[in-house]
C-alpha cells in the first residue's frame, strides 16, 4: 500500500520536521496493522501534532484519511488543533 508520495522538509532540525516523522510513522504502523489484520486498536490519537508543522501537511493527511475511507478502511484518527483561529467548508479548497 502507498501513500506518501514525498514530503519537503526545509528546516533539518525544525519541530514541524521531527513532528511530520511521527505522523508518518504512526500513520504507516496503523495502516500497516489494519492491512495485515494485526489484533491493535484502529484508531491514533495526536495532541497538538500539527503545531510548527506546515498546513499543507494538515491538507495532505485530510485527503489521506479521505481516501483510505472511501476504500472501506476504518480507522479514527483523533487529533487536537492548537491554533487560534476557525476552520470553515472552504479550508483546504485553495491548497487542493
Amino acid at each position: 500500500m502507498r501513500f506518501i508520495d514525498k514530503i519537503n522538509f526545509y528546516d533539518g532540525e525544525s519541530k514541524g520536521q521531527n513532528r511530520g516523522r511521527t505522523l508518518v510513522y504512526d500513520i504507516a504502523i496503523l495502516l500497516h496493522t489494519i492491512k495485515n489484520q494485526i489484533n491493535c486498536p484502529r484508531f491514533l490519537i495526536h495532541d497538538g501534532l500539527f503545531d510548527g508543522m506546515d498546513r499543507a501537511h494538515f491538507i495532505e493527511l485530510y485527503n489521506l484519511i479521505e481516501n483510505t475511507l472511501s476504500q472501506g478502511i476504518k480507522f479514527q484518527y483523533i487529533m487536537t488543533l492548537n491554533e487560534e483561529g476557525t476552520l470553515n467548508q472552504n479550508f483546504g479548497d485553495f491548497e487542493k
